[in-house]
């Protein structure tokens, strides 16, 4: 075969046709060996054959220079259709020869092998296309890029070479016409590769690929690059490369790797799934083994350099590390199932250096049987009875579970980590009176035959502790998830207070287990509680049947018996789920759970991941349920408040696994309880996180962060992740590539509009996306389509042809918002700009909404006349270009009159987004806002704001001061000014409040107190003095004036 870019032997070239050189007629074409040229000057160009040169076949070969007739030539160019659909088997092209035109060898059948100038920088389409002989190429090192079909139908092409050469070179799938050719199996790389997108990574996913070698000037190789390549057994990366990626090779089939001294990170899930890989060799240097970097591979053999200094989460999960495992000495942080499940590990030493070590970091290891840590550790130690615990004694970290002991006891631990004790199978008695934190699974898989559970107790707990006869929960608000799940000799659940939550699988395969008493406020029973257990009888005292799951009671649980109280059994015969027990009455059975509401006030989601409610008297109530990191909506249904949590990893490129959900929270009898409707935890699919909110009658609509709509009963609880979608991306494809491809999660609403023909009124949906299609989307039920026929085009016959009677709305101009409201009584469109839009500033607008409708889709924002409402700085979260949070919702009170909004301030005059890096890009995204931040501006405080709807100029109010939050919902709320009443003296003359002040008009000792009598204030003020309130908490504060005279003068203010 003929290299690209070595030279061969002149004598071991078969021409075609062997004549010497003739000089025809027409003085710009020549003849020579066989090939036909056009001449310019001393230059030739390689011309289609004719019949005085012959067909090009076989082996071919241009010389340059070349003397022909005594004048020396140079061979620079082919024409565009020398070769293409020729029968030539090699072409063999001189240094000279750079310019190669589009299709230059396409359609040639028998083509094998192709030499090009190494000196080649020039890139057309086609040039091998359809080409199915062709077995090796050798891409020269000047070439920039190949993108373009190149090599597009080369089905036989086995090998690529991509020369050295300085400059980076781009490959990526369009060069093979979006498929990579079946049969390639070696690939080598000698120059720097720029980086492509993992969708266009050229050959992730061939399942030929046997070899890849990176050798010469290539350091870094890009994201997914070769990942799923399951063939792939041999990789070799040459001394001086520095830099894996993410995935790079996933899910091959490499037996071992050799990795560089100069690589000091593997990336998070480079080598996972590699079901050969047996072998690791790590140089010094290296410092991070990133998450689930060598997941599901075997590795047996491996040797942690010293440089090591962190192994992330789920690193080395399901590998086969054996025998004593000695951590080095640089080892700072293990993370969470780090090695998991390596049941060959004998022991594990831990060194001085380690400060973290997270949950379940050696879950499933089923042969440790011991832990060491390094005397000089201050953060952690081995306690006498084994454990590995934190230097204090609190937390149990983990305990050897192949330890021979049948008894554990720690009198001191107040927590347990998750998976602690998950597997120790030959303990048969755990004893921890003080511990009042069970980490998920952390008493799981034991031998234990009795168990007391106390204080926040995770995920199950005690699944498959098999020989468990009795467990006491002794307090909480939930019957935990799985708690004891396939405990099948538990004969005994004992719960001291009452439940609101009977959560997932709680008593699932308890074979043995008859009854169960649940109490009198019990609320809510998730999906599978029963599943394959014994239990015939329940006793419940709730006044409201509990809501369930669908499926939780069916007909087949005719024989299960629900005993309640006797003026409760028709409401329990009549409620779904419930109907299908044998209803019993009881006397003995206490009568609770009557109330089932939320009290009235301003309810928001915190940036802390609490609800908080702000009553009519402007008291604060944490409503802590369990962290909903990022809740962006809330709102209010039948004495609920819902809400859509995103989760922590909310940003759209950057989230591999799920972590949001939807939930509600309520009050039974005054105990707050969770339900959580939509959990996401978990799931592969990250971008189904829930993001907005819409209720219409009684059927609750939720936007994820990107693939679809989803339309929920609001009585459900519990579905499972794959719930089906109602919208999903290109589902309404007549939208095209902005609807496809769009992040959806800007917001969502339902209007409703009326056919002037029929007179019929539908609900009109509005759906806001950002990131790859900026705009606003509307549509009714009839226009959903699948993914297999997305939904027509609903064209309106009064409009002309080819028009859209719902255009996209706000996408030309591009419009990074982040929440958008639509009040149609008042003919108003609010909008919130989360960066600069054409020359709009950031911030809070308001256009007239039939301006909107009449012009939707404006090159400008400005066209609309939008009218600033609030200019304000904020604070940004997320990444960069679409992804900050911004305002997330603008929530209207039940009266249609006032619209609230959380805002956060940046605290100074930067807009960035936390986190990120301008020094290259000193305006950010999110700069320009309409006003510059002034920290004496009361409206540049974090706090919840809000405006009255149809003012023709309206005031921005900030009615609760010095909160940060997303998601908010005003429930009856009434927002009351800073009143004063005068507790002392009726005639406080020489006390004034105004605004949120109190001005002191003589000299005076002021004191002020708050609600609860703590001094917050006191100075000694002459003249006339204002003292302001503004900066400190909502609620009730005194004040009191001593006067020089020794008169005394007091005020309340409610605050």
């Amino acid at each position: 075969m003929f290299n690209f870019t070595t030279s061969i032997k002149k004598a071991a070239i078969l021409c075609v046709v062997a004549f010497g050189g003739v000089l025809a007629a027409n003085a710009a074409t020549i003849y020579h060996n066989g090939i036909k040229y056009t001449s310019s000057g001393t230059n030739l160009t390689v011309a289609k054959a004719d019949a005085t040169s012959g067909a090009y076949t076989g082996d071919i070969v241009i010389e340059s220079p070349v003397t022909i007739d005594g004048v020396e030539y140079n061979v620079v160019a082919l024409a565009g259709t020398a070769f293409k659909t020729t029968e030539v088997t090699s072409v063999y092209l001189p240094d000279d020869c750079i310019k190669i035109p589009r299709g230059a060898f396409q359609d040639c059948p028998y083509l094998k092998t192709v030499r090009l100038s190494p000196l080649t920088t020039a890139v057309a389409a086609d040039w091998f296309k359809n080409d199915t002989s062709l077995v090796e190429i050798v891409i020269p090192g000047n070439l920039p890029k190949l993108d373009s079909n190149q090599f597009s139908g080369c089905t036989g092409l086995k090998k690529i070479t991509i020369d050295a050469g300085e400059t980076e070179f781009t490959l990526n799938l369009n060069a093979f016409g979006g498929e990579i050719p079946a049969a390639i199996e070696e690939v080598v790389i000698k120059r720097p590769l720029a980086t492509v997108t993992v969708a266009t990574a050229p050959f992730k996913g061939v399942k030929t690929l046997k070899s890849v070698t990176v050798d010469s000037l290539c350091v870094a190789l890009g994201a997914s690059y070769f990942a799923g390549c399951s063939a792939l057994e041999n990789v070799s990366l040459h001394e001086g490369f520095t830099t894996l990626n993410t995935a790079l090779f996933s899910g091959t089939a490499i037996k071992s790797i050799t990795i560089p001294a100069g690589v000091k990170d593997i990336p998070s899930t480079c080598f996972s799934g590699c079901s050969s890989l047996t072998e690791v060799v790590l140089s010094e240097g290296l410092e991070t083994i990133s998450s689930q970097a060598f997941e599901g591979s075997p590795v047996a053999t491996i040797t942690l350099p010293q440089t090591l200094t962190s192994v992330g989460q789920l690193a080395f999960n399901g590998s086969n590390i054996s025998g004593d495992f000695v951590l080095p000495a640089a080892v700072k942080s293990i993370g969470a199932n780090a090695f998991q499940n390596n049941t060959a590990i004998t022991s594990v030493s831990l060194p001085a250096s380690i400060t973290s070590i997270g949950d379940g970091a050696f879950n499933g290891c089923s042969s440790i049987a011991s832990y060491t840590v390094d005397a000089a550790n201050t953060t952690f130690k081995v306690k006498e009875n084994n454990a590995l615990a934190t230097i204090d004694g609190s937390k149990i970290v983990a305990y050897p579970v192949a330890h021979a002991n049948t008894e554990f006891e720690d009198t001191e631990a107040t927590a347990i980590a998750a998976y602690a004790f998950n597997g120790a199978k030959n303990l048969t008695k755990i004893t921890t009176p003080a511990c009042v934190q069970f980490g998920d699974y952390s008493l799981a898989n034991t031998g234990v035959l009795t168990a007391s559970l106390r204080g926040t107790v995770g995920r199950y707990v005690l699944q498959g502790c098999t020989s468990l006869a009795e467990v006491t929960l002794e307090n909480g608000k939930e019957i935990p998830m799985g708690v004891c799940k396939d405990c099948a000799a538990l004969t005994s659940f004992k719960r001291i207070s009452d439940v609101t939550i009977l959560k997932q699988e709680a008593f699932a395969g308890c074979t043995s287990l008859k009854e169960v008493d649940l109490g009198g406020l019990l609320c809510i029973i998730e999906a599978d509680a029963f599943k394959g257990s014994a239990v015939e009888k329940i006793i419940v005292g709730a006044a409201t049947p509990a809501s369930m799951t669908e499926g939780v009671f069916t007909a087949a649980n005719s024989n299960m018996t629900a005993v309640v109280p006797v003026e409760c059994v028709e409401a329990y015969k009549a409620a779904e789920g419930w109907k299908y027990l044998n209803i019993e009455g009881s006397a003995d059975v206490v009568l609770k759970g009557k109330t089932i509401t939320m009290p009235d006030g301003l309810y928001y989601a915190s940036t802390d991941g609490v609800i908080y409610g702000v009553d009519n008297a402007g008291n604060q109530t944490s409503y802590d349920v369990g962290g909903v990191p990022h809740t962006f909506q809330l709102l209010e249904f039948q004495n609920r408040i819902y809400g859509a949590s995103a989760g922590k990893n909310f940003v759209y490129q950057n989230t591999p696994i799920g972590d949001g959900k939807l939930f509600y929270i309520s009050q039974v009898d005054g105990e707050t309880f969770q339900a959580v409707v939509l959990d996401n935890t978990g799931n592969s699919n990250g971008y189904k996180d829930p993001f907005a909110l819409y209720i219409y009658g009684d059927t609750l609509y939720v936007s994820d962060r990107n693939v679809a709509i989803r339309k929920v009963s609001a009585n459900a609880i519990a579905l499972p992740q794959t719930y089906p979608s109602w919208v999903e991306n290109n589902w309404l494809g007549w939208y095209g590539a902005p609807w496809a491809y769009g992040c959806v999660k800007s917001g969502f609403q339902i209007t409703q509009e009326t056919d002037e023909t029929t007179g019929v009124t539908e609900p009109l949906y509005w759906v806001g996306m950002r990131f790859n299609g900026c705009g606003i989307y509307r549509w009714k039920e009839e226009h959903v389509g699948t993914a297999a026929a997305p939904g027509a085009h609903p064209d309106d016959p009064n409009l002309p042809e080819g028009a859209k009677k719902y255009p996209a709305i706000l996408n030309s101009c591009n419009a990074n918002f982040s929440a958008f409201y639509i009040d149609e009584a008042n003919d108003h469109f609010y909008i919130y700009l989360v960066s600069e839009t054409k020359g709009t500033p950031s911030g809070l607008y308001r256009v007239k909404f039939s301006d909107l409708m009449a012009n939707p889709d404006p090159s400008g924002f400005a066209a609309l006349n939008p009218v600033l409402i609030d200019g304000a700085p904020i604070k940004l979260e997320g990444s960069v270009g679409s992804q900050e949070t911004g305002v997330t919702q603008l929530s209207v009170d039940e009266k249609g009159e006032y619209m609230y909004w959380c805002y956060i301030s940046p605290g100074s005059s930067s807009t960035k987004v936390v986190g990120l890096d301008y020094s290259t890009d000193p305006a950010g995204v999110g700069a320009g806002p309409a006003e510059v931040y002034d920290a004496g501006n009361p409206l540049h405080k974090s706090g919840i704001k809000r405006i009255k709807l149809g003012e023709e100029a309206p005031t921005v109010q900030m009615v609760v001061e010095g909160v940060e939050g997303y998601g908010i919902v005003p429930v009856n709320y009434t927002y009351v000014e800073n009143s004063v009443e005068s507790i002392v003296d009726d005639a406080a003359a020489r006390l004034q409040v105004i605004g949120k002040a109190v001005t002191v008009l003589e000299d005076a000792i002021v004191n002020v107190y708050n609600a609860g009598g703590a001094l917050v204030y006191n100075a000694e003020v002459a003249g006339v003095k204002t003292v302001s309130l503004y900066d400190m908490a909502t609620g009730l504060y005194v004040v009191e004036a001593i006067f020089a005279d020794g008169s005394r003068e007091v005020v309340k203010v409610v605050k």
